[in-house]
């Protein structure tokens, strides 16, 4: 397997304390699982192009970046840390494609959870408390790492195939 065949490790954003990392992956985790079990309250964020299920990158976040950093964060928080800085590792192609969909993640979190059709809000609908302050922030944050990080070796991949 060649090197870029494996991936490339990113260095994600450093945060104080480590629970602020624990606590965005709870919430988005309780998300997750609500849309995966009730396929019409997904709906909503895939019309807005920010697919929580059934979309290959966001299959990725859920499947290798999600699992990366709640290890790394619980490691951190066990020995007491009181900082956090996960590193990652994934295709730059994929890795570029989570940056994008993390900030479209942002953006919904921020405006379209709000389901006038419910008469309430997606996140209430799912039993959900109101999404942590800070997760848009730490989202896009995220996402400009791995942007940063993957630069110009993302566009590499993109035309030999994921």
């Amino acid at each position: 397997m060649r090197p870029r065949e494996r991936g490339i490790e990113v260095v994600l954003p450093t945060v104080r304390p480590p629970d602020l990392y624990l606590t965005a992956i709870v919430f988005l985790c309780g998300i997750e699982e609500n849309m995966r079990g009730h396929p019409s309250l997904a709906a909503p964020a895939e019309a807005a192009g920010a697919p929580f299920v059934g979309d290959e990158v966001a299959e990725f976040i859920w499947a290798t970046l999600i699992p990366q950093i709640h290890r790394q964060a619980l490691a951190a928080k066990g020995v007491g840390s009181q900082f956090l800085t996960p590193r990652v590792r994934g295709r730059p192609l994929l890795l570029a494609q989570a940056a994008a969909l993390l900030e479209r993640w942002s953006a919904w979190l921020g405006t379209g959870w709000n389901d006038q059709a419910l008469g309430t809000t997606l996140i209430e609908a799912m039993g959900l408390p109101a999404p942590p302050a800070n997760i848009g922030a730490l989202l896009n944050w995220i996402a400009e790492q791995l942007r940063a990080q993957t630069a110009g070796q993302a566009g590499l991949l993109s035309a030999g195939g994921r």
